[in-house]
């Protein structure tokens, strides 16, 4: 307990410092049988945490900013958030509790609330269904295709094994999330396919012929099917300048397509199987862990060792950066909370590392940017003003 006192007086040594925050971390804080003294003496430990957490991020003194906002082993009952600094020449998660969260909000008023499972369903004859608002079960039935809405934000086709081989005709469908949505979708051919904000997904009801072919714009996560027989092709077309349609070709692998037009690039991250990117002459073939980036002129380059978890935080519930520029942030914001962003000044695009689950409000993630002390927000309605 000394160096718990010499921690709270300002005096423990960095060997103190280190056995308090170790102490400070080894207790699960959904536990309701923590005596109140030591409940205490932990909160005045968090509390005196938490000031020093602020005042090292406010002192403006690093180009790259890192924050952290997380549920861990044992927080979620007590919905405690933590942040990642970068302090000294090592990261230190310092966990706060409910009551910091509040503060926090009340920053920033006129909150707007995260995304959720929307979309609309384009039939062939065009008619519209509206998902997140349909009832679970059968939607309707095109030919021997049974659509069906399961619990949790998906759908799904269903096709009787006796029908696969029909002759009918090919009819296409279209799924489509708005800003502020997200769906997951399951082919006739059983590949599926996560769909992210503002995307959309057109595919035929059956897949017949040599391959199976599908379009997107937009950004989703695939685990296709294997079929040796008939690959699966996603078109992505018209990628704003090249006057050449993207193909994405492959068997049966996992991988995430970020392929939005406000974008720079179209990547594909690979991290099951293999893909071939093909754009005009170009081809890329890529292998696990591989990200191609493909560029509007239609030239692209292979990043070998790509950040898997980054491509795939959306998809897993978070936002999640690694040296990433400000502007890129709030395009990804401004797609999931349905806003829209407005620069205000000469705004440098200073990168941020961390991440933050994707279901809290906008506040806690513009709050945790604003604490660098080198941008700030203000929400009127569901617009964003950024300044330095």
């Amino acid at each position: 307990m000394n160096a718990i006192g010499n921690y709270l007086d300002g005096t423990a040594s960095a060997e103190e410092e280190q056995l308090v925050n170790d102490w400070y971390h080894s207790f699960d804080h959904a536990d309701a049988e923590i005596p109140v003294e030591l409940l205490e003496l932990r909160n005045k430990v968090g509390s005196r945490l938490w000031r020093r957490l602020t005042a090292t991020i406010e002192d403006g003194g690093r180009k790259e900013r890192r924050f952290f906002l997380g549920y861990g082993k044992g927080l979620v009952a007590a919905a405690c958030i933590g942040v990642l600094l970068l302090a000294g020449e090592g990261l230190y998660l310092f966990r706060r509790q409910p009551e910091k969260i509040q503060v926090a909000a009340q920053l920033l008023p006129n909150d707007v609330a995260p995304g959720g499972d929307k979309a609309v369903l384009t039939l062939a004859d065009g008619s519209k269904i509206v998902l997140d608002s349909a009832h679970k079960g059968m939607l309707t039935r095109q030919g021997s295709t049974a659509i069906v809405k399961l619990a949790g934000g998906q759908l799904a086709y269903k096709t009787a094994s006796s029908q696969k081989d029909t002759q009918e005709p090919l009819a296409y469908n279209t799924i489509t999330t708005p800003r502020g949505g997200q769906f997951r979708v399951t082919l006739p051919d059983g590949t599926s396919v996560w769909l992210n904000a503002a995307t959309s997904l057109r595919y035929p009801t059956r897949f017949a012929g040599a391959e199976r072919r599908v379009s997107l714009t937009g950004e989703a996560y695939f685990e296709v099917a294997g079929n040796a027989g008939q690959p699966f092709i996603i078109d992505m077309p018209d990628h704003r300048i090249t006057q050449d349609t993207l193909h994405i070709q492959v068997l049966g692998t996992n991988f995430n397509v970020n392929g939005y037009e406000d974008e720079a690039t179209v990547k594909t991250t690979l991290i099951e199987g293999a893909v071939k990117i093909i754009q005009g002459r170009n081809a890329h073939q890529l292998s696990p862990g591989q990200q191609a980036q493909t560029a509007n002129t239609g030239t692209g380059k292979i990043i070998p060792d790509a950040d898997t978890e980054e491509a795939l935080a959306w998809k897993n519930g978070l936002f999640q950066y690694n040296s990433t520029g400000l502007k890129a942030i709030m395009r990804q914001m401004a797609r999931w909370y349905d806003v829209q962003i407005i620069y205000e000044g000469d705004m440098k695009d200073e990168t941020f590392s961390g991440s933050m689950p994707r279901m809290e409000k906008v506040s806690q993630l513009l709050h945790m940017l604003a604490m660098t002390n080198t941008v700030h927000f203000r929400i009127e309605g569901r617009d964003i003003y950024v300044k330095p």
